[in-house]
């Protein structure tokens, strides 16, 4: 079974039937935007730089020798390559790109869930490109779930993607009082192998930086407390997704062919979670 990250808990099910499409009337005119197509130079140091920052809470040693030779990306470690190439006057009051946003009356977005699968390597010191475009756009409740198709392709897999990656976002209306206080949560059977982190600012502000993202929540307390009523800055979704599949390769053999995830709580910077395997 796949690892779990508690107090952010994943789940692998997914339950359409309880969703409702209806007309996007609170949606832009302009929205979704066509697909996009986003080069990149799979640079050794970005990776490189992930695995010095993960290195205390995965408890690895702290690579020293700078990767020289080609070499494929961990599982997981291209969500910090092919950064939008969009200018700061299309970054909204929280940082985030507008592009993705289906509305101006939904100014608070949060990480829902999604699937990897990794069908080829994609190798450093090579040249790739991302195909993404929005899929689905789906009401609920006041809140709007927007999915995302991307596919990853290089120089020696151009017709078939090397990783196909689907995500989901929630967009939210302004927070107008606390969330409500939440009990953590418990894997739902003993697992076979657990490990306790707990996330830093230190932490928060690097991966955003290696992600190339301005998203306030993840690395500006006055923010995250102040408008969107949290307790502190919040744990990337992306982040916990690097997390678990670091944790599953570490304890467990093979090669990692998919991966399916659902978040179902947000983790506050410093909290202690536990990434587990059953």
């Amino acid at each position: 079974m796949p690892p779990r990250l508690y107090p952010r808990a994943f789940s692998t099910r997914f339950y359409p039937r309880l969703l409702t499409i209806r007309p996007l009337t609170t949606t832009s005119s302009a929205f979704p935007p066509p697909p996009t197509l986003t080069p990149d130079f799979i640079s050794p140091t970005p990776t490189h730089l992930l695995d010095i920052a993960l290195s205390p809470y995965l408890n690895t040693a702290v690579p020293s020798d700078f990767p020289r030779w080609p070499k494929p990306l961990p599982p997981g470690h291209h969500l910090i390559y092919f950064p939008p190439p969009i200018p700061e006057s299309q970054l909204l009051r929280d940082g985030s790109d507008a592009q993705h946003s289906p509305t101006p009356l939904l100014p608070r977005r949060m990480w829902a869930g999604g699937s990897l699968t990794f069908d080829s390597p994609v190798d450093t010191y090579s040249h790739a490109h991302l195909r993404e475009e929005i899929t689905n756009v789906v009401h609920k409740n006041g809140k709007v779930f927007v999915s995302f198709d991307r596919h990853i392709y290089t120089a020696r897999s151009s017709d078939v993607a090397a990783i196909v990656e689907k995500r989901d976002l929630v967009f939210l209306p302004p927070a107008t009082s606390p969330p409500p206080p939440r009990g953590r949560n418990r894997p739902p059977e003993e697992p076979d192998f657990a490990r306790e982190f707990a996330t830093t600012e230190h932490l928060l502000f690097r991966f955003s930086a290696l992600m190339y993202s301005a998203h306030r929540i993840h690395f500006d307390p006055g923010f995250a407390a102040g408008m969107e009523s949290h307790a502190g800055p919040l744990v990337h979704g992306p982040l916990s997704v690097v997390f678990l599949l670091e944790l599953l390769r570490a304890e467990r053999e093979g090669r990692i062919k998919g991966f399916v995830y659902k978040c179902l709580a947000p983790v506050v910077v410093g909290e202690v979670s536990s990434g587990t395997l059953n």
